[in-house]
């Protein structure tokens, strides 16, 4: 089998005329954020933990026998809800909603 490729790679316009002349700008980080329990094509998550649990970063909060990969939670806060939701691969999946819990410097 031949795989047939091109040189130099693909080089798309950069289109930074509207924005070069501009500063970068921080972010607000958000109050709340969704974190569906599929993240791949195995199978679906068991959520770990409840509504009104606190939860702190990188803890885990979803996790299935068989071919899956756990999830973990990427901030700190409060688990608000575990609701399906629409999800891009599959339609809907269930989704924690988390309640970002803010440090008293900001950040999370």
């Amino acid at each position: 089998m031949t795989f047939f490729g091109f040189r130099g790679g693909v080089h798309p316009p950069e289109n930074k005329i509207q924005t070069e002349h501009l500063p970068i700008e921080k972010l607000e980080s958000p109050n709340e954020i969704f974190v569906p329990l599929l993240q791949h094509i195995g199978a679906p998550l068991n959520p770990l933990v409840n509504v009104g649990d606190r939860v702190l970063k990188g803890q885990k909060i979803g996790d299935a026998e068989g071919l899956a990969v756990p999830v973990h939670s990427p901030v700190s806060g409060t688990v608000t809800k575990i609701e399906s939701r629409v999800f891009p691969l599959t339609g809907k999946v269930m989704t924690f909603s988390l309640k970002m819990t803010k440090k008293k410097n900001g950040q999370n």
